[in-house]
């Protein structure tokens, strides 16, 4: 048999499998590439997945119904101020507890009496509630629960409005 005469380089190069070793180098050039494309791809979106977690977590502990708007176009009656000096509105909680309830709104002097122009909202413990934006003054006010006018049983706070009794709410 007549012997082959390898050449130096070819020596040199190893075989796995009968393949050279270079082509070993980039199958672990690609598994790196790849394994560092997928870190780069999934971080982002595992620091995603979280603040999207966090914020639908917000989201459910945080009750919105108590800040829908109002179906009123009438402005609230405005205390008395100073033109000089900014207007000061304050965010005023009204608040019943009737879990039995179907419906409760709120009427006084900042809506004209109005019936049905500002609904509360029912949260999850039972407690209808609602914010208004009302500047600083004494207001006048009644629940209308299920249709029936009824003072505020929480405010002990009680004045005529003509021959009608009120509950009456200070604002700072």
């Amino acid at each position: 048999m007549p012997q082959h005469h390898h050449s130096p380089e070819i020596e040199k190069t190893k075989t796995v499998r009968g393949k050279p070793v270079f082509y070993n180098d980039r199958k672990s050039l690609f598994w790196v590439v790849t394994i560092l494309g997928l870190t780069f791809t999934a971080v982002p979106s595992i620091v995603l997945m979280q603040t999207l977690k966090n914020y639908f977590r917000f989201l459910n502990n945080w009750d919105v119904s108590i800040l829908r708007p109002t179906l009123s176009h009438r402005q609230p009656l405005q205390a008395p101020h100073n033109l000089n000096s900014p207007l000061k509105v304050n965010f005023i909680r009204f608040e019943l507890s009737d879990p039995q309830a179907h419906s409760v709104h709120l009427a006084g002097d900042f809506n004209q009496w109005s019936g049905d122009s500002l609904s509360l909202a029912r949260n999850k413990k039972g407690t209808w509630e609602v914010l208004v934006p009302l500047p600083p003054g004494k207001y006048h006010y009644l629940y209308i629960i299920d249709g029936q006018w009824t003072l505020d049983p929480k405010n002990s706070e009680i004045d005529y409005r003509g021959p009608q009794k009120t509950s009456v709410k200070i604002v700072p």
